[in-house]
């Protein structure tokens, strides 16, 4: 029998400052990353940028259940990828605001 514990650390959006904020960026969004976070806000950024977020899981669990003596032991999990990548340049023309991602 397998078992899969799903678990999300980033469950929403990306970016240090943003999870710095505790989550409190979604008003606020105004870099790459907001496209993750509050699209809306991507009107916001004022000159080009580039942003590139990594995540990374390392995780060590040792299980003694008892009733399932095959799953009993030590386990690692070590799980690194690009959470985000995103390249932006803002435009205006006239009164109208718009960011290419």
């Amino acid at each position: 029998m397998d078992i899969e514990i799903p678990s999300s650390f980033n469950p929403l959006g990306s970016g240090p400052r943003a999870i710095g904020m505790g989550g409190a960026f979604i008003g606020l969004a105004d870099d790459a990353t907001a496209a993750s976070w509050n699209p809306g806000g991507l009107k916001n950024v004022r000159k080009p940028e580039y942003s590139i977020v990594l995540s990374s899981c390392i995780r060590h669990e040792s299980i003694s259940s008892g009733k399932y003596p095959d799953f009993d032991g030590d386990h690692h999990i070590h799980h690194q990828d690009v959470n985000f990548m995103g390249l932006t340049f803002p435009l205006q023309l006239n009164q109208l605001r718009m960011v290419f991602l």
